[in-house]
C-alpha cells in the first residue's frame, strides 16, 4: 500500500534588504546572489528557498519573518503586519517563486534597530509561531499517513532559529503519536563578502521522537502582564473571563479539563481521555481570541521620524501549552467526549493512540483486561451487573493514591463504576470523585 505524504517546508528569514537611515526606507539587497549547492543540485539565488522548494515540492511552504522589518507610519498593528507581508511577497517574486504558494507568518520580535524600536518579549515569538504553524499545517497532516517536516534555518537571525527548532521538535513529538514523522533540518554555510558558492548542509535527519510532555494551563499565565497597571490587570482578567465564558463555559467545558486531556495523552489514561476530551475547534477558537486580545495591547506609533512598537502583553507558557493541546486534539480523529464509554472503546483508543508507546500500551491493556476478568468472576458469583456498580465492590480493597492512579491507567477501583449491557462492559468515573480525578491529572503535569 502506498502511503500518502504531507510535505511541510518551514523556513526562517531575517531582513534581506539594506535600510537607508537617511531616506527612511529600504534600498538595495543585503542578501547577495550566490550559488547554493545541495548534493548534486545547485541554483543561483539570494536564498536557498527556491532550491529546496524545487527539490522537496512541499504541499505547504511557510516562511517566518519578524515584524521588526517594519519602518513607517501605520494606523495599527494589523496594518503593520499586512505591510510586512507585502514587502516579502515582492521579494518572493524577485527570487522566482509565486507568493500564492507560500504562507508568510509575521511573528512578534523585539529589539532596537535603525528602522524602529520594538519593545516586547522574545518568548512571544515561540508561542505565536507555534500557533500559526499548527493551524496552517493541521489539515494537511490529518489527511495523510506520513508527515515530512523540512526546516531551513539558514536565513534566520538571533533567536529565530533556536525558537523555531524548539517549536518544530515539540510539534513533531505530538504528530509522531499519530503519524509517521520524518524531520530534516537544513543550514547553509554562512555568507561572507565575495562568496560565490555556499553548500547546504543537512544538520539533522530523524524519524524518532520522544513521547510528548505537557505542562499545566492556568488562565493567569496566558499572558505576561508586568507592563500593566493594577487597574489594567483587573480589566484584562475580566476580558479573559468573558472569553472563557463565551467559548468554554457555554459549552460545558472547564479550563482544568484541558489539563486532564493533556495528562491522559502523556500518561496513558484512556477513560480520562474520553471524559475530558476537548474539541480542537473549541481550542482553536479560544487561541484565536486570546491572540487577538494580545494584539489589542500593542501600541504602534511614529515619532521623531522613527517607528515605535510597544507590546504591553507577553504571550505566556499556558498559551504555548494550549497550542499543544489544540494540535493533539486535532489529530484525534473520530473521537468525542464520552462520559460512559464501553471497554471496547477504551481498547480501541489504546490501539490507535498509544500503539507507539510500548509501556503505556501494555499498561492500559493489563488494566482493561483486569476489569473484564474481575467483572466476569463477580457475575458468576453475584449475577449480572444490571446497574452501575462501584468497582471497589468488585475489586475489593482499592488504593486511592496518586501513585496508584498513574500506575493503573487512571482506572482506580475507588474512582470508577462499571455496568454491563448487551454483553458489553461500560465504565465511568464516579461523579462525586471527578474533582479527585482532576487533581490527580493535574499532578501529572506539575514539575
Amino acid at each position: 500500500m502506498t502511503l500518502s505524504i504531507a510535505k511541510i517546508l518551514v523556513t526562517t528569514w531575517g531582513c534581506p534588504w539594506n535600510y537607508d537611515a537617511t531616506l527612511k526606507r529600504y534600498s538595495g539587497f543585503r542578501w547577495s546572489e550566490v550559488e547554493y549547492v545541495l548534493d548534486n543540485n545547485r541554483l543561483k539565488s539570494r536564498t536557498i528557498l527556491p532550491l529546496l522548494y524545487d527539490l522537496i515540492k512541499p504541499s505547504k511552504c511557510i516562511i517566518i519573518v519578524l515584524d521588526t522589518v517594519a519602518y513607517k507610519y501605520y494606523r495599527d498593528y494589523n496594518e503593520l503586519i499586512n505591510d510586512v507581508i507585502g514587502l516579502y511577497k515582492d521579494f518572493i517574486r524577485d527570487i522566482g517563486l509565486d507568493p500564492r504558494n507560500v504562507d508568510i507568518i509575521v511573528a512578534p520580535g523585539a529589539g532596537y534597530y535603525s528602522n524602529g524600536i520594538f519593545e516586547g518579549y522574545i518568548y512571544d515569538y515561540k508561542v505565536y509561531t507555534a500557533f500559526e504553524i499548527s493551524y496552517r499545517i493541521i489539515d494537511d497532516i490529518r489527511e495523510n499517513d506520513v508527515a515530512e517536516l523540512h526546516l531551513d534555518l539558514s536565513h534566520g537571525v538571533n533567536y529565530m532559529p533556536t525558537l523555531t527548532y524548539m517549536v518544530i521538535r515539540d510539534l513533531a513529538s505530538i504528530l509522531a503519536v499519530f503519524k509517521t514523522v520524518k524531520l530534516t533540518v537544513y543550514n547553509s554555510e554562512p555568507y561572507t563578502s565575495g562568496a560565490k558558492k555556499l553548500t547546504i548542509h543537512v544538520i539533522e535527519k530523524t524519524d524518532t521522537f520522544p513521547w510528548p510532555r505537557y505542562s499545566m494551563v492556568y488562565d493567569k499565565k496566558f499572558f505576561i502582564r508586568a507592563k500593566l497597571q493594577a487597574e489594567e490587570r483587573k480589566e484584562l482578567d475580566q476580558r479573559i473571563k468573558d472569553i472563557m465564558k463565551k467559548i468554554f463555559e457555554s459549552r460545558g467545558y472547564r479550563l482544568r479539563e484541558v489539563n486532564c486531556f493533556m495528562a491522559s495523552i502523556q500518561n496513558g489514561l484512556p477513560l480520562a481521555l474520553y471524559r475530558f476530551y476537548i474539541s480542537y475547534g473549541v481550542l482553536y477558537e479560544l487561541l484565536e481570541h486570546l491572540i487577538k486580545l494580545y494584539k489589542e495591547y500593542i501600541i504602534v506609533k511614529y515619532a521623531n521620524s522613527k517607528l515605535h512598537v510597544a507590546k504591553r502583553l507577553g504571550l505566556g507558557d499556558s498559551l504555548y501549552e494550549l497550542v499543544k493541546a489544540y494540535i493533539t486534539s486535532a489529530l484525534l480523529t473520530n473521537i468525542d467526549r464520552v462520559h460512559e464509554p464501553r471497554i471496547g472503546l477504551l481498547n480501541s483508543v489504546r490501539e490507535n493512540v498509544f500503539k507507539r508507546n510500548y509501556i503505556l500500551n501494555n499498561m492500559i491493556s493489563r488494566d482493561l483486561h483486569s476489569i473484564m476478568d474481575r467483572v466476569t468472576r463477580y457475575e458468576k458469583e453475584h449475577g449480572f451487573l444490571t446497574k452501575w456498580t462501584p468497582y471497589d465492590k468488585i475489586y475489593g480493597r482499592g488504593e486511592y493514591t496518586f501513585r496508584d492512579f498513574v500506575a493503573h491507567s487512571g482506572l482506580l477501583a475507588k474512582l470508577i463504576e462499571v455496568y454491563k449491557r448487551d454483553g458489553k462492559i461500560y465504565v465511568r468515573y464516579k461523579e462525586k470523585e471527578i474533582d479527585k480525578v482532576i487533581r490527580f491529572c493535574e499532578d501529572i503535569l506539575k514539575p
